[in-house]
């Protein structure tokens, strides 16, 4: 038998004093986001109709075999940059809109606070968009990646802390800790193994990768379960399904994008199996 509350436990507001403080600190990270996505989307543009020997990094940009099979489609290669925008851009702005949503409604509580940058950074999550600014243009390497890092460790605190920001079960406190040092190391260093925010090091372990970041979502979900069925009231419960719904959508997208080339490599390799998974997962994965 589950338990019910019935009242439920206050949010965790933001102390008033740093209230200014926080809400400059946010607009600065939405400003520097939205300005990725300004200046990556025409670069993106660009680069998914020049063909490269090899696409480490960014999935859905063609290779020069790709490019070759693309007339079998009946697509042109502006077809294809114009048919994968469309869905970055669709994902993109979706996203960005409801963090700047939920952040104006609530600013004062922690959790939007988190759920806000969480929507923010992931506005950028399913494309390449900002890995093809960085690598064009340097000087975009830290705020790219700090982006990544942030939207990677927010994800799961949410999973951890909503509704109402606070550690359900009290565990959580470890691997939240955990999992944020695990995040910044990997920030710092792009070489440690596993390291899913750069996908150069990650494609050299991708089903690794895969299986370690996948479990340490799960402690989310798990979390959420708990939380739904031992100490949520029945207000809390309409809400955490959304999270439930968000971190299903979450482990599809990731899936669809990393599991296939795991287990079958012919799907890295350059032509026309690898072509259509990206056609069908790269919609696919922004929809979920």
């Amino acid at each position: 038998m589950t338990n019910q509350p019935s009242i439920p436990s206050p949010n965790r507001m933001i102390p008033e004093s740093w209230l200014p403080i926080v809400r400059v600190g946010w607009l600065v990270y939405a400003l520097v986001v939205l300005t990725i996505h300004i200046l990556g989307t025409p670069l993106y543009v660009t680069e998914l109709q020049t063909p490269d020997s090899l696409t480490v990094g960014a999935w859905e940009r063609p290779t020069l075999g790709d490019a070759a099979v693309l007339p079998v489609l009946g697509l042109s290669l502006p077809g294809y940059a114009r048919y994968i925008t469309t869905w970055a851009v669709l994902y993109g702005a979706f996203l960005f809109a409801a963090g700047v949503f939920v952040f104006w409604r609530r600013s004062h509580e922690v959790v939007t606070l988190i759920v806000s940058l969480t929507l923010l950074s992931q506005s950028l999550g399913e494309n390449s968009i900002d890995y093809l600014l960085e690598q064009q243009h340097p000087l975009w390497r830290w705020p790219v990646e700090f982006n990544q890092m942030t939207g990677a460790v927010l994800l799961l605190w949410i999973g951890y802390l909503f509704p109402n920001g606070r550690l359900v079960p009290r565990w959580t406190k470890w691997p939240l800790i955990g999992w944020g040092i695990m995040n910044f190391l990997w920030f710092l260093f792009p070489k440690i193994p596993l390291n899913h925010l750069y996908g150069e090091t990650a494609e050299q372990h991708l089903l690794a990768t895969f299986i370690l970041i996948t479990s340490c979502y799960l402690t989310g979900l798990y979390a959420q379960i708990y939380r739904y069925r031992h100490v949520s009231t029945m207000e809390e419960r309409a809400q955490t399904r959304w999270v439930l719904l968000g971190f299903a959508a979450n482990f599809i997208n990731t899936t669809v994008r990393f599991l296939p080339p795991a287990l079958f490599p012919i799907l890295n390799e350059p032509g026309l199996t690898r072509l259509i998974h990206i056609l069908v997962g790269f919609p696919l994965a922004n929809i979920a």
